[in-house]
């Protein structure tokens, strides 16, 4: 009976230290995955910040993934949960085959791979299903940032010392001393603007292989004339279809009156196809107080009130060689200073230091405005004599007369333009801008949109 009893005891006794050893396992088990799982999380907090940060840098100028890289670079610091090495990540830790760079991955504001046009903006190689690879800094629009160690070279990097779990090897179990991850983020850079009226024109440039936003000269005119037969060709303007509007005539004509209908949106565009004259140069005409065209702008309305001054300025005297619609910037300031205002030019403005029409329109209104420019109803705001206007790659989109849809990329954009006089015409509609700069990310209708996608 004794010896049972004993038998028991010493059953008792194994099924303790095997269940002791159970138990170590398990919590060392929820100790040290716990711990992994921190790390993960962590790294792929790290990840998304560094494809945020380089995703910044994507704006199609020259030496944009270097500049993606080195901004994912100095973001991130390593820590004892990341790894066993406390230090900036440098090349070591993300080294060039890190970052993928890709110019379409199917997101809304892409480009369709059916589109014309579709490899003179995306010419890489489809890499993975709908994501086709950037070849270019111009190109590239979205970066996949990798934390690896196997990219690294490093087994110190993205590695976290196990605390328990080899404890069992004690007890002659097999168990990892580390334990590593792997995380990724894709972010990418877009832009979306508000308030632009629907216009366009294609950039005369392009068959140049170069780009309006690099050519156009400040100060310098275009001609922007409405185009017949329904038919796009360089430097020509175009109408664009209004976002939630309908596609006639008085539609466009509302936008082109008064943009700030339109709302924000992503940068893509719907042409617009159709013969509408006198309503949209009706709608232009009410910035410079005109009010003789057809319904509804035969009256003033608030909703498109004139520019605090409607005077209009001489165009340029010459042209340029590119294209005989764009002038050379050589207008003559003072003949026209002389004719509306009788006293010394400020600033040492004169033909041989010339201003830009621009330049002079705001001092006109912060000073004395000529007597020809004063309007007769009440005046809206100073931008109502600047619109952006969309510049598009018409060869590369396929644009060619008849509706099409596509996207603006950076490369191509919007130009700020100031309108020069009221409209000519009809028939034969004359629009006359003064170019003045290219839509940064600083004006107030021009936004970047850096976002994770995956």
């Amino acid at each position: 009976m004794k010896m049972m009893k004993r038998q028991q005891r010493g059953a008792y006794m194994v099924m303790m230290a095997i269940l002791i050893v159970i138990l170590i396992g398990v919590a060392a088990l929820a100790i040290d995955v716990g711990r992994v799982l921190m790390m993960r999380t962590d790294m792929q907090n790290a990840a998304d910040a560094a494809a945020l940060a380089a995703a910044a840098e994507l704006n199609s100028d020259n030496n944009a993934q270097d500049r993606a890289r080195a901004a994912a670079r100095d973001l991130l610091e390593h820590d004892a949960r990341f790894a066993r090495v406390t230090e900036l990540l440098g090349a070591t830790g993300l080294p060039d085959g890190a970052f993928q760079f890709f110019c379409v991955i199917g997101s809304e504001t892409d480009i369709s791979p059916s589109d014309p046009g579709f490899t003179d903006f995306c010419s890489g190689a489809e890499v993975e299903p709908g994501k086709y690879a950037a070849t270019s800094d111009v190109d590239t629009h979205y970066v996949r940032v990798t934390l690896d160690p196997a990219l690294a070279g490093d087994g110190n990097r993205f590695t976290s010392d196990l605390i328990f779990l080899p404890v069992l090897g004690a007890l002659g179990i097999d168990t990892a001393d580390t334990a590593t991850a792997v995380t990724n983020a894709l972010a990418g850079r877009n832009f979306f603007t508000c308030n632009y009226p629907p216009m366009a024109m294609c950039d005369p440039w392009e068959s140049e292989g170069s780009h309006f936003s690099d050519e156009m000269e400040v100060g310098a005119h275009i001609e922007m004339r409405q185009q017949g037969s329904n038919q796009w060709s360089s430097g020509n303007f175009g109408f664009l279809q209004p976002p939630n509007a309908g596609p006639g005539a008085t539609d466009v004509s509302l936008f082109i009156a008064n943009e700030g209908d339109v709302g924000c949106q992503p940068a893509t565009f719907t042409t617009q196809t159709g013969s509408m004259t006198a309503k949209t140069r009706a709608g232009w005409n009410t910035r410079f107080g005109i009010y003789d065209g057809p319904n509804p702008f035969q009256n003033f309305d608030s909703d498109w009130p004139p520019a605090p001054n409607v005077v209009p300025y001489p165009l340029d005297a010459s042209s340029d060689s590119i294209d005989s619609r764009i002038g050379a910037g050589d207008w003559d300031f003072d003949a026209y200073w002389a004719a509306n205002h009788g006293r010394p030019a400020p600033n040492g403005w004169s033909n041989m230091s010339r201003p830009t029409r621009y330049e002079v329109y705001q001092h006109e209104i912060a000073n004395s405005i000529p007597v020809a420019g004063q309007p007769s109803d009440p005046a809206g705001p100073e931008s109502r004599r600047v619109m952006n206007m969309a510049v598009l790659s018409c060869e590369a989109l396929g644009i060619t007369g008849g509706k099409k849809s596509g996207v603006i990329f950076p490369r191509d954009g919007f130009a700020r333009m100031f309108l020069v006089k009221p409209a000519e015409g009809p028939p034969d509609v004359t629009f006359y801008g003064e170019f003045i700069g290219w839509a940064q990310d600083t004006d107030d209708n021009y936004h970047v949109q850096i976002q994770l996608y995956e």
